[in-house]
C-alpha cells in the first residue's frame, strides 16, 4: 500500500494575469503547488501510522476529502455557470480547500508525534 497522490484532471495553463484564461493558469499553478504539499504531508503521516489498517483509513479519508474538494469547487463555480469566471472560481476554491486540508493534516501530525523522538519534520 502506498500513500495517495493528488492527480488533477486539467492541463496546466500558462500564467498571465492579463486575461481570464491566464488568471486561471496562475491559479492552477498555485493549486498544483498546494497539491504537492499535501502529497508530502500525507506521505509523512502514512509513514508514521502504526499498521496497514490505519494507513488504509488514511487512504480512504484522503480519497473522500478529494471527492469533497471536487464537489465543493464545482458547486461554488456554479455561481458563474456558463461564464469564463467559472473555471477561475473552481480553481480558487480547490486551492482554499487544499490550504484547509493542510491545516487539518498538520493537526493530525502533531497528534502522531506526541511522545515520539526522531520524527521527520512536517513539510
Amino acid at each position: 500500500m502506498k500513500p495517495p497522490v493528488i492527480t488533477e484532471s486539467f492541463t496546466l495553463l500558462p500564467c498571465n494575469k492579463g486575461s481570464t484564461i491566464g488568471t486561471e493558469g496562475c491559479e492552477e499553478h498555485q493549486l498544483v503547488t498546494a497539491d504537492k504539499r499535501i502529497d508530502r504531508e500525507v506521505s509523512v503521516l502514512f509513514a508514521l501510522l502504526h499498521d496497514d489498517a490505519a494507513r488504509s483509513r488514511l487512504v480512504r479519508a484522503e480519497t473522500a476529502w478529494f471527492a469533497y474538494r471536487q464537489a465543493d469547487s464545482a458547486s461554488q463555480a456554479d455561481i458563474y455557470e456558463g461564464g469564463s469566471e467559472s473555471a477561475v472560481v473552481a480553481v480558487l476554491c480547490a486551492t482554499n480547500d487544499d490550504k484547509a486540508r493542510s491545516t487539518d493534516l498538520y493537526g493530525f501530525f502533531q497528534g502522531l508525534e506526541l511522545g515520539r523522538s526522531h520524527v521527520r519534520a512536517f513539510p
